[in-house]
């Protein structure tokens, strides 16, 4: 899987000339460092049919920039000083301003070209005009430029702080909503025994490719790798924001989320440490996009993450997000899926055996399961290829060796599917009644009429038909 998703990195960057963000480049002046207002809201999904001109991010396992001077040890939050002047005028609008690009819909102009204009001279010749390309980063496409020994780069949100390629955090850090936005380059890492903490407010973006018609990854450049812990705590009303992030746990590492807000941010999907995902908002995690000729964007799975025994998730909102897959110690309740773009997968079961001196064989008896009082919706009109919402692994529910085997029933009871129709749900799962290559079946009724009180509620208008 990663050498096709290396695979996908080269051709995404040949096709979209996306590339590395240099560390010093970050404008710092007053109307570029606050948080844009184009980052989707945690209370308020957005609609999940993406605009036709939503180009696709390249594949986030693209490496970072490679003029950046590695960081071994970080003892504060490092701080790259910008090249500007602080009273350098900036060169993207103002928040709230029409020029501003909405991260979930990114600018149709054609990025990576100096935008340098033309005059029109006395008789119809074209006079170049001279342009200075000013070094940072801008969340408008269109600005994005490169000349003079300076380069300004496409980015989720125009930093504040900048985090430098391959920054070791060996000590305990958080990052604060006044240092607010955060620019993660690639290769970081938190070290083992030390913990980053991302606070309530705080927004963490990366640098982004720039939108192309044949851009197939979604995501940015940049990450974390985490041997350590890594916190992200927000609150109800001022969720942390991480946009465009790739997230991946070391043999050691944790990572728990509660009141996130994660837009183009792929949940971890390595490492042995478990998953608390808590009251957040996941959108486009974990997917890659194809434009059709039209420019409709479709989103499919990029990943297979698994997560690890024990992990917990309740509460949250997944919108055109990759399923995952699980075993019988996870915990999924109380979510909300809308439009998924893979299915959750249980991927083993676990049972308990007896040896039956009588019959020289083994008994089984499969172990419970909880993914119950979750609503799954698809949009009616949706151009998603996936319509399934729970399946298994083939290998799920099988006893091995000649020992017989019952057959494993899947609970799912007490979801809510927007519809009691038993005919509409049949085509939301996947089991032995309907695939000859799986062993369990699912078990989904009773069904909810109406979701459960706890979990978060549809606001974006989805329905089944």
């Amino acid at each position: 899987m990663k050498t096709y998703l290396a695979l996908l990195t080269a051709v995404a960057l040949a096709a979209c000339g996306g590339g590395g963000g240099s560390n010093d480049d970050g404008a710092t002046t007053a109307a570029q460092a606050a948080p844009a207002t184009e980052t989707p809201a945690a209370s308020t999904p957005a609609a999940t049919t993406p605009a036709a001109s939503t180009p696709a991010a390249a594949d986030p396992a693209a490496s970072g920039p490679a003029t950046t001077t590695p960081t071994n040890t970080s003892g504060t939050t490092p701080t790259a000083r910008p090249d500007t002047p602080d009273t350098t005028t900036p060169s993207t609008p103002a928040t709230g301003s029409t020029g501003a690009a909405d991260p979930s819909t990114p600018a149709s102009s054609t990025g990576g070209a100096s935008p340098s204009g033309g005059a029109s001279a006395p008789g119809g010749a074209s006079t170049p005009v001279a342009t200075i390309c000013e070094p940072g980063y801008t969340t408008n496409p269109a600005e994005v430029c490169s000349g003079n020994g300076a380069s300004k780069y496409y980015a989720y949100v125009v930093p504040k702080t900048i985090i430098p390629a391959n920054t070791i955090i060996s000590k305990n850090t958080t990052w604060t909503a006044a240092d607010s936005p955060y620019l993660v380059n690639s290769g970081v890492k938190v070290a083992a025994n030390a913990t980053l903490t991302i606070e309530e407010g705080a927004v963490v973006g990366t640098q982004r490719f720039n939108p192309c018609a044949s851009c197939t990854g979604v995501g940015g450049i940049g990450g974390l790798t985490v041997d350590g812990y890594v916190k992200v705590q927000g609150t109800a009303g001022n969720p942390a924001k991480l946009l465009g992030l790739q997230l991946s746990n070391g043999q050691s590492g944790n990572i728990s989320f509660q009141f996130a807000d994660l837009f183009e941010t792929g949940l971890p999907f390595s490492g042995a440490g478990k998953l608390v995902l808590l009251d957040s908002r996941i959108e486009r995690a974990n997917v890659y996009g194809s434009v059709s000729a039209d420019g409709v964007t479709t989103y499919s799975a990029s990943s297979s993450l698994s997560v690890m025994a024990n992990s917990d998730i309740e509460r949250n909102r997944f919108i055109n997000s990759a399923g995952f897959q699980f075993d019988n110690s996870v915990t999924v309740k109380n979510n909300l899926f809308i439009d998924m773009a893979s299915p959750l997968m249980l991927s083993n079961v676990g049972a308990t055996s007896t040896f039956d001196q009588t019959s020289n064989s083994f008994t089984y008896a499969w172990n419970p399961t909880m993914v119950t009082l979750n609503s799954f919706l698809f949009k009616a009109t949706t151009n998603n290829p996936n319509q399934l919402a729970l399946t298994m692994l083939p290998s799920t529910g099988t006893c091995g060796g000649t020992s017989s085997c019952p057959e494993f029933e899947f609970d799912v009871s007490n979801n809510y599917w927007g519809t009691d129709n038993n005919t509409v749900i049949l085509t939301h799962y996947a089991d032995s009644t309907n695939n000859p290559n799986l062993h369990g079946r699912m078990k989904y009724t009773p069904v909810l009429v109406k979701p459960d009180v706890a979990t978060p509620i549809d606001n974006t208008g989805l329905a089944n038909q």
